[in-house]
């Protein structure tokens, strides 16, 4: 009895929001992600009780957003893998007893951004799986120097081994901390460690940095606050398409849907 604007609301509203609560402690099978897929599909394009009806564009393109020809609903997909790496945001940045689990038994001689999996729990595996989205994302602003030099990003140039030519774990984990004197930054320890250009970087817009006895605060880039959240992790997942500039001027907020 809905019209397709009624059967978005409410899809976007009650039924999309239904799976998350699932999908935030399990992943499950893909047969089952396409078969509520399936699901979705047939509520919001059937207009009969019975019967078979038209699916005018293929479920991918549906979840595309409105201004790339699709109606912006959500690919459990990509929510799944938001949601995975929401909780790989949590380990890195948080200091809890979860997070101290994880770390001890599955980091504590090995570097986060490298660390392979070789047996524990499913949820490791996707955290791992889905931590690259996170990692090129998170900036560590200097507080306390606790942060590594070659292996987070702490300069906003991204990880300075991604700009070297050895292998990415030859360099050893040392902190930022291990490059400040009495003074402020030993710049004769910089040019020892890092680039030349790193540390022009570092004399032009980090030069009067103070360190304290804070650890480095965890900020995350594409968010205008700088505080993470799922819906900017899952607009990096999602299916990128040209953005189609008459749609954009068309779908404006109160118009109706059809």
């Amino acid at each position: 009895m809905l019209s397709y604007g009624g059967k978005e609301v409410l899809f976007s509203s009650v039924l999309q929001s239904i799976p998350i609560y699932v999908l935030s402690v399990i992943t499950p099978p893909i047969c089952v992600i396409k078969e509520l897929h399936k699901i979705f599909a047939k509520f919001f394009w059937s207009n009969k009780e019975s019967g078979r009806s038209k699916h005018w564009a293929e479920w991918i393109k549906v979840c595309l957003p409105k201004q790339k020809r699709g109606l912006g609903f959500r690919s459990l997909f990509k929510v799944s893998q938001a949601l995975y790496a929401k909780l790989w945001w949590k380990f890195r940045t948080q200091n809890n007893l979860w997070s101290n689990f994880f770390w001890n038994k599955y980091c504590k001689k090995h570097i986060p951004s490298f660390v392979q999996w070789k047996g524990g729990s499913q949820i490791w595996k996707h955290m791992l799986e889905n931590r690259d989205v996170i990692e090129q994302h998170l900036w560590w602003e200097p507080k306390g120097g606790t942060s590594s030099i070659w292996y987070d990003n702490w300069t906003n140039l991204g990880p300075l081994h991604l700009h070297q030519l050895d292998s990415p774990t030859c360099h050893p984990t040392r902190d930022i901390d291990d490059l400040f004197n009495e003074d402020g930054w030993d710049f004769d320890a910089l040019r020892d460690a890092v680039p030349e250009y790193v540390v022009d970087h570092i004399r032009h817009n980090m030069r009067f940095l103070q360190l304290g006895d804070l650890a480095d605060k965890p900020w995350w880039t594409k968010s205008s606050t700088g505080y993470f959240s799922v819906k900017s992790v899952w607009e990096l997942l999602r299916k990128k398409e040209n953005i189609n500039e008459d749609l954009k001027s068309l779908r404006v907020k109160g118009l109706p849907f059809k």
